[in-house]
């Protein structure tokens, strides 16, 4: 089974399948990816979307959830 990008789903965390707006949390407390599905990276690679740089992006998944709050409130003032 072949994956389209991008998704034919409604915005969602497309990888773990969760329903989840960048922002909030699940019911388990975990934050949601930041990702507002705009990804382009600058000349400095930041995303121009989420305002993740591209090793943030590909660090999220491994971030402790310490780690991912502490980012959130990082992006809030990258805004």
């Amino acid at each position: 089974m072949s994956k389209r990008w991008p998704p034919s789903m409604p915005p969602q965390d497309w990888w773990s399948g969760a329903s989840k707006v960048p922002g909030q949390s699940d019911a388990n407390g975990e934050p949601a990816n930041p990702c507002v599905r705009n990804c382009c990276l600058d000349e400095n690679d930041v995303c121009c979307g989420c305002k993740r740089t591209l090793q943030e992006i590909l660090d999220w998944s491994s971030y402790s959830l310490a780690q991912k709050r502490n980012l959130l409130k990082q992006l809030k003032q990258r805004q």
